[in-house]
């Protein structure tokens, strides 16, 4: 059996072509989309490839060439994944491998409060590190036993979680919560847009996370204490404000998402195991 390899400098002629190889053959081959990086502005080259014959081709690359993306196709189904990252400077009291496991310990939660189907562990978790001197970086793939839809579908679902942490700090009261009048996202409000929807809810918490200050309460349902919760918004780099711990920049059709043991391009840091990694 002869394996699909291709190479193309266009990614449409890429999709073009992976498309109309699955739509004409009755075999049951896979094809996946990979993009590399070649040159320092970012100019990239496409390959439609098997998967065994991918991998055998990228383990022959030197490391210091492994500039390599898988690219999630849009319309095509995708794995539950997370882009977790904070610049370090801006956060000098953040515990990133503690925060990273507490993270997932809300979302394995999450996942079994929504259904039974859902019950997965820390150890169904691949975590790939990509940590720098200036900024910890950590990419999250859940190995569930279904995908889902699309990776639109993914964001979708981030959005739902982002949702539940906000409505856990939210509904919080205790001696130690100061008072305060909180904002409740209204439940019909789009999810078409993952930015904006994450951003919003950002926006109804961010004037009241002094309120816990004095809180030492653990939440009931994911086993953290809400203080901890709070360190799923990290400070921006320049100091204006904050943002969410996982990017929600990353559900977009055509995503590129850069591979285990490969680098950006110039760059040195490239995608470990992490030492938390328990799958």
């Amino acid at each position: 059996m002869a394996y699909t390899t291709r190479t193309f400098w266009s990614q449409a002629e890429a999709l073009e072509f992976m498309m109309e190889r699955q739509k004409n053959n009755n075999s049951d081959e896979i094809l996946y989309l990979f993009s590399f990086e070649s040159q320092p502005e970012g100019k990239r080259r496409y390959q439609v490839a098997d998967i065994d014959v991918f991998i055998h081709e990228y383990y022959q690359l030197p490391v210091n060439q492994r500039h390599t993306y898988e690219i999630i196709v849009d319309k095509k189904p995708a794995k539950l994944y997370f882009d977790l990252e904070y610049d370090i400077v801006a956060n000098p009291n953040i515990d990133g491998p503690r925060l990273t496991t507490n993270f997932i310990q809300f979302v394995l939660n999450f996942m079994r409060k929504r259904s039974d189907d859902l019950d997965y562990s820390i150890k169904d978790v691949l975590v790939l590190d990509s940590t720098s001197p200036k900024k910890f970086s950590r990419h999250l793939i859940f190995q569930t036993k279904d995908p889902f839809l699309d990776n639109i579908a993914v964001g979708k679902f981030v959005n739902l979680i982002l949702e539940d942490i906000h409505g856990c700090l939210i509904n919080h009261q205790c001696p130690g919560v100061i008072n305060s009048s909180l904002s409740r996202t209204q439940q019909t409000q789009s999810y078409a847009d993952s930015t904006v929807f994450s951003k919003n809810l950002l926006n109804s918490l961010e004037p009241h996370l002094s309120r816990f200050e004095h809180c030492d309460c653990i939440d009931d349902y994911s086993q953290l204490k809400f203080k901890d919760m709070l360190e799923f918004m990290v400070n921006k780099s320049d100091g204006t404000g904050i943002i969410w711990f996982c990017d929600m920049g990353v559900y977009t059709k055509n995503r590129a998402f850069r591979l285990l043991r490969s680098s950006k391009f110039d760059k040195q840091e490239c995608f470990t195991i992490a030492p938390e990694n328990q799958w």
